[in-house]
């Protein structure tokens, strides 16, 4: 018995330590510093992706840049976004080959390639999905 209320007493302790903290610490992240800290993660991951969609980027390469649990980042993109993570750097892509249609003569394999995938089929496929509408035809449509 006497062991568990050490343990207990110690835990009492380090909440009184821990509350002090907060008090004196403006920038530990709770109440309104908590949602400024949130959308700065959600800004980093935003700049994360401008900058390497192109490249073969995972949800776990964004989740280790910005220091956050991958499920937690889920979270934040569904808080902020409304949408995954995932789905976002899809869209992103899908926005940046639409304008490379449209401002270039770029085959479709090497616009697949410009935003992030080795394999035009799969770039076709996943476009269509979002865009409603093939590549090719998105082409002849808006060039």
């Amino acid at each position: 018995h006497l062991h568990r209320a050490r343990e207990v007493r110690l835990l009492g302790h380090l909440y009184v330590v821990l509350s002090h903290l907060i008090e004196i610490r403006k920038d530990i992240p709770f109440g309104k510093n908590l949602e400024n800290r949130k959308e700065e993660y959600i800004r980093k991951s935003i700049e994360y992706i401008a900058k390497n969609y192109s490249r073969k980027v995972t949800i776990n390469d964004l989740a280790k840049y910005i220091r956050l649990d991958r499920s937690y980042l889920c979270s934040l993109f569904k808080e902020f976004l409304h949408q995954s993570p995932q789905s976002f750097l899809i869209d992103y892509r899908m926005n940046k080959a639409c304008k490379l249609m449209e401002e270039t003569t770029l085959s479709i394999g090497d616009i697949a390639r410009s935003v992030g995938y080795e394999d035009p089929l799969l770039f076709s496929k996943i476009f269509k999905k979002f865009k409603k509408t093939t590549p090719s035809e998105y082409i002849q449509n808006n060039r």
